[in-house]
């Protein structure tokens, strides 16, 4: 599996999440002085649709990390078999040449 994240994704989420959170503190200013006009609201609403979009790239980012993560971890756990098969073939190995050496040994006496 092929874990891929897309930084200029994340780098954009982040970006709207901070426009977000400036428009908001530019509503409660306006709010404050009495001046909030519609087109506020329209661009606070554009923003936070923005951010809503980005936060669903985040969660799908989310979603591939922890995939990854699983398929690593099975990895790991399959080369961990892999590798105690190897010992355990390698040690049989080894006790068989032993045997084999000292059934040369007792054949030369």
């Amino acid at each position: 599996m092929e874990l891929t994240i897309d930084t200029v994704a994340v780098g954009r989420c982040a970006g709207a999440m901070e426009r977000a959170g400036d428009d908001l503190d530019d509503v409660r200013a306006r709010l404050d002085d009495g001046t909030v006009s519609d087109d506020v609201f329209g661009a606070l609403g554009a923003e936070t649709g923005a951010v809503a979009a980005y936060r669903g790239t985040a969660e799908a980012l989310r979603e591939r990390l922890v995939a990854g993560s699983a398929a690593l971890r099975a990895a790991a756990e399959t080369l961990h078999e892999v590798a105690r098969r190897y010992l355990d073939a390698d040690d049989a190995m080894a006790a068989d040449v032993a045997g084999a050496v000292r059934t040369v040994q007792v054949g030369r006496r």
